[in-house]
């Protein structure tokens, strides 16, 4: 076979004696766009098809390329979320019809039970007889004989709380009064003058009311007296006033008593009402010395008595 590598160029009208190589000879002696320039220089009338070959070998397989790495795209937006709504819901379907309810049936009544054995024959009193010593005896149920003499009595039951009726009462006696006994002989006569002993003493009385002492109240300017001053000392340290409220400003109990005591300075006492110093009978308002004491004592509605030392 010709060398493919040494063919010359075909021309137009050259003839195809040199394509009687093998179409497999040619693909592995001349490079591709080779083949195919000198395929297109030939010419002439095309042969029928030729049956198809037979598939090739494969071939290896080649290196795989090394992988491409290029940046990643941005990522998309995130699209809105979708806004869907429940479908409402159905109707309640209806309630089937109830169940017929199942028969009522009651077992037969069981047979009655044996009836149980018959207690032992009471024994009870037959006849009486007497037996041969002469004793009545007594002929019970059972055939055996009680005599007479042996008790057959049961025990007393508890006695009766009703009371029979009383009996009538008996008819009342005659009434005779016996003669008078002669008089006694007339006791010793006592002693007399002679006094009996002393009875036991008697309990304490109550406490009476008032004051154990006289009550004091400090004065060291011009005071008129008040109600609660009765049996009390006004003690006046300065000189100073004391006057006496008339009876239609303060109506004072009869009886009232008000002691009057001066420090080292006078007091004067005077009044709207009468005012009687004692033993003389004198009205008018009254001074009390230092150290003096005075009482005034109401007597009457409007009428006071002052008395003691010092007053003047």
């Amino acid at each position: 076979m010709p060398n493919i590598n040494s063919l010359p160029t075909l021309n137009s009208g050259t003839t195809a004696t040199y394509l009687l190589v093998t179409e497999h000879e040619i693909a592995k002696r001349l490079p591709f766009d080779k083949l195919v320039r000198q395929l297109q220089l030939v010419s002439g009338p095309v042969g029928p098809a030729g049956p198809r070959g037979g598939a090739g070998v494969t071939g290896p397989q080649g290196v795989q390329g090394p992988q491409g790495v290029g940046p990643s795209g941005p990522s998309g937006a995130t699209g809105p979320s979708g806004i869907g709504y429940g479908g409402p819901s159905g109707p309640t379907g209806t309630s089937g019809p109830s169940g017929a309810s199942g028969p009522s049936t009651t077992g037969p009544t069981g047979p009655t039970g044996a009836s149980g054995p018959s207690g032992p024959q009471g024994v009870g009193i037959l006849d009486a007889s007497i037996n041969p010593a002469g004793v009545v005896q007594f002929v019970l149920t059972d055939r055996s004989t009680i005599p007479l003499n042996r008790s057959i009595i049961g025990p007393s039951g508890p006695p009766s709380t009703i009371s029979g009726p009383s009996g009538p009462s008996g008819a009342t006696g005659p009434s005779i009064t016996g003669p008078s006994g002669p008089s006694g002989a007339s006791g010793p006569s006592g002693v007399s003058n002679v006094p009996g002993p002393t009875g036991p003493t008697g309990a304490s009385g109550p406490q009476g009311a008032g004051y154990m002492g006289v009550p004091q109240t400090i004065v060291s300017s011009n005071y008129t007296i008040l109600p609660s001053d009765q049996s009390k000392q006004l003690f006046v340290t300065s000189a100073a006033t004391i006057t006496i409220p008339p009876n239609s400003l303060s109506p004072l109990p009869i009886g009232t008593v008000i002691v009057i005591v001066t420090a080292n300075n006078i007091a004067t006492i005077t009044t709207a009402d009468t005012l009687l110093l004692a033993t003389t009978g004198s009205t008018g308002n009254r001074t009390v010395a230092a150290y003096g004491i005075a009482s005034l004592m109401k007597v009457a509605a409007t009428t006071w008595y002052i008395s003691g030392a010092g007053v003047s």
